[in-house]
């Protein structure tokens, strides 16, 4: 079941070729040669959407689906190389070049993969076959990972920081992960380290929880004799994570000795333990996590900016759970089904009015927050339907009015709202979007399944086949 999550979860990435309405055509050129390229490409079998280069550059969340990019005239009007490719960074692609476009260095070195006009159909069909089966490798690296990780989530946002992950993981750079507290950057770490080419431990080390006085006792070891009561050798945990991964969580929390320990090892690669004795070369992966934004400590001088450049060759950005709210009710389907098995418990089923009061709470401490929720309604719920009591913390339900009174509850009377709100607006949605569902998907933001449901839910438009 978590394989078969996983894989829903990433399914906009997956360009094998059973799912190549998954492609998508890019375009910086001439109206023209788009309609030839899509009417090559689709003769391969394939069925590719186009998308205005213009449009898609300038959205805040645009697709992530894999590319095929036709760069024309029209990208010199305007348009930045640089630009494109930035925003390209975290979307496999592969260039087509016009040939009016010229040749350009900056497209040919970022792309998957690159084709120059004029090409014959057994040229193109070489590149979408390559492109397509390095998608599919990539597809099942990241399903085996997220199965084993247990990361669940679709919102755009959150798949942007997940992308980042899998393509910078083979690398041994330095990633720093940032997020509130609660929103999964171990998780993303450990995906990492599953993804990368360290396979041995990995280590996690929560620099909060050590005391001042032996942080560098921990990380680097010490020697037999190197201060009273340290009758032997010990090795840190700096080697422990030896030929894998060492997790430094709440780097923000370390103190300024230990920072400059820290960056004398990221410089030099070896570790000397407290007491002496031969430096040791050390091969190991470092990803740091933070709380808070690592800028303000700089600007407070709080942390060392020096290691904060050492550690921030890759920044990942984790959101919080209130801008994931589309990702509420998988993680929640996520949560019951793990408890469900540990105490052979269920299946639940949440009433609408606790999923609206899901659906609207702000989730300070974040999914973790949302987990405890769920591990306790499964522990309190007395029958499978869990109820608003169950779920929501004392002291959170507005009461309950006399029925005397003739007042609907209020978590009733949202939950209610909600519905009305969620139809009107599929609704308008759908008119002005031509009942395309991908079109109405990308204009709401919404991944287009979650969209899909959405529908079904309302009986809204013709049967929905996904």
């Amino acid at each position: 079941a978590m394989a078969r999550r996983s894989f829903m979860t990433f399914r906009a990435m997956n360009t094998a070729p059973e799912q190549t309405s998954s492609f998508s055509i890019l375009n910086f050129a001439a109206s023209s040669s788009a309609a030839a390229l899509a009417q090559d490409v689709s003769s391969l079998g394939y069925r590719p959407r186009l998308e205005q280069g213009r449009i898609w550059l300038h959205r805040k969340l645009p697709s992530q689906n894999a590319k095929i990019v036709l760069i024309g005239e029209q990208a010199k009007r305007g348009i930045r190389s640089d630009e494109i490719v930035a925003r390209l960074r975290d979307v496999p692609w592969i260039c087509i070049l016009d040939r009016r476009s010229g040749s350009n260095r900056n497209f040919m070195h970022a792309a998957t993969d690159f084709l120059q006009a004029p090409w014959t159909p057994d040229e193109l069909s070489v590149r979408l076959r390559r492109f397509a089966d390095r998608i599919a490798s990539r597809q099942r690296r990241l399903t085996e990972g997220l199965a084993e990780t247990g990361i669940v989530g679709r919102n755009p946002a959150f798949l942007a920081a997940l992308t980042t992950a899998e393509r910078v993981a083979p690398s041994p750079a330095p990633i720093l992960i940032e997020g509130e507290t609660g929103t999964g950057k171990e998780m993303v770490a450990r995906l990492i380290h599953r993804l990368g080419a360290r396979k041995k431990s990995f280590v996690p080390v929560n620099c909060g929880c050590l005391p001042p006085d032996l942080v560098e006792n921990e990380l680097f070891g010490h020697q037999a004799g190197a201060y009273t009561g340290a009758n032997s050798a010990s090795d840190g945990l700096i080697q422990q994570a030896h030929g894998g991964t060492l997790f430094l969580d709440e780097i923000d929390t370390l103190p300024h000795r230990a920072q400059v320990a820290l960056l004398r090892f990221l410089q030099s690669g070896e570790v000397r333990p407290i007491g002496g004795g031969m430096a040791r070369k050390v091969t190991v992966r470092v990803l740091a996590a933070s709380n808070r934004p690592l800028q303000e400590l700089l600007a407070q001088g709080r942390f060392r900016e020096d290691l904060f450049f050492r550690l921030n060759v890759v920044n990942i950005e984790v959101p919080p759970l209130r801008d994931r709210r589309d990702d509420i009710e998988d993680l929640v389907r996520h949560f019951l089904d793990r408890f469900e098995r540990i105490y052979d418990r269920g299946p639940h089923q949440l009433s609408r009015e606790a999923l609206a009061w899901l659906l609207e709470h702000e989730f300070p401490g974040n999914v973790r927050q949302l987990e405890n929720l769920i591990h306790r309604s499964v522990l309190s719920a007395s029958e499978h339907s869990i109820a608003l009591t169950d779920i929501a913390p004392p002291g959170t339900i507005p009461p309950v009015p006399a029925t005397t009174l003739g007042i609907v509850p209020f978590n009733a009377a949202r939950a209610r709202a909600l519905a009305t709100f969620e139809k009107s607006y599929l609704i308008d949605l759908m008119g002005k979007s031509g009942w395309n569902v991908t079109e109405a998907a990308q204009r709401a933001g919404k991944e287009r399944r979650t969209l899909g449901r959405l529908l079904k839910k309302h009986r809204i438009g013709p049967a929905w086949e996904d």
